[in-house]
């Protein structure tokens, strides 16, 4: 897989929205085109993502309005997007440390397309499974990665990834 590069699997043209849009005609256009993202477009070449998990999540089980609730407002930023040129293989573990289905890709900071867990199950399902790895291992697989502890829920630019969960450098040393 090292040798297929993401511009060969991935879905050209991604349905890009503006940040105005609001939840439930970004949710009616997805269920329309079949698709379980939209790309958002903030300013320049600044981008967001919204998933029907965000719309599950932050709207749905949130009571929230989804004629008065904007996409902006629930959507993914910043994004984590790869470049055409990298290979599946790498991509894919991009998705499983990150822990997302979907990476926007990106050239001369254009969104060109998006690599989806499909398009790599399309191509070869056995890949898949890197991107839903868990590993019990009492060695960290992955550190440097920005979001909340999975323990006490503190926001943190360097969680460290062990057994399945994500940990701020406070918690990962009481596991030990």
């Amino acid at each position: 897989m090292k040798e297929i590069k993401v511009e060969e699997v991935m879905t050209r043209n991604p349905i890009i929205i503006e940040k105005g849009l609001n939840i439930k005609d970004a949710a009616d256009l997805m269920r329309r085109e079949r698709i379980g993202s939209l790309i958002v477009r903030l300013t320049g070449n600044e981008y967001g993502i919204i998933t029907e998990r965000d719309i599950i999540y932050k709207v749905v089980a949130e009571g929230l309005d989804p004629v008065l609730t904007k996409v902006e407002s629930v959507m993914t930023y910043p994004i984590i997007s790869i470049s055409p040129n990298l290979n599946l293989e790498d991509a894919a573990n991009i998705m499983w440390k990150h822990r997302i289905r979907r990476l926007p890709v990106i050239s001369n900071g254009i969104i060109i397309g998006i690599l989806t867990e499909n398009d790599i199950i399309r191509l070869s399902p056995g890949l898949i499974e890197v991107t839903r790895e868990v590993f019990e291992q009492t060695q960290p697989l992955v550190s440097g990665v920005r979001g909340y502890c999975d323990k006490c829920r503190k926001y943190d630019e360097n969680l460290i990834y062990k057994a399945g969960k994500y940990y701020c450098q406070e918690c990962f040393l009481k596991l030990e």
